[in-house]
């Protein structure tokens, strides 16, 4: 007799067959857990909704851009990543909004202090 899944090991045998099959006494305990608790398979029948629904998608190619970018990655070229990074217009942004939190946030204390400073506790 196979022993009965906890709901946490269901729900990953379930995630994990949705990608495949099963080896049969993984399935096997799925299908008796899931037979038996309604919240599991409740659970099991939106993984597979929500699935069968990212199947149905459009498919689109990443742009040439950012393929490259990626595959400069996974090289493992930190130096090609850096350089990638340092020329991306949305690092620039990173950056500038960075800086610009920074600025907000040395504003505010400043705000505060004076306001102490006024009502004389600072």
């Amino acid at each position: 007799m196979l022993e009965p899944l906890e709901h946490e090991a269901a729900l990953d045998l379930a995630a994990l067959a949705l990608d495949g099959p099963l080896p049969p006494p993984d399935l096997e305990r799925l299908a008796a857990h899931l037979a038996g608790c309604p919240a599991c398979r409740a659970t099991d029948d939106a993984m597979r909704g929500d699935a069968r629904l990212l199947g149905e998608l459009a498919r689109a190619d990443a742009p040439p851009r950012v393929r490259e970018a990626i595959v400069r990655r996974a090289s493992g070229d930190p130096e090609a990543s850096l350089r990638s990074r340092a020329r991306s217009p949305l690092a620039s942004g990173l950056q500038a909004g960075a800086a610009l939190a920074l600025a907000l946030g040395a504003f505010l204390i400043s705000l505060i202090a004076l306001a102490l400073m006024v009502a004389g506790e600072f």
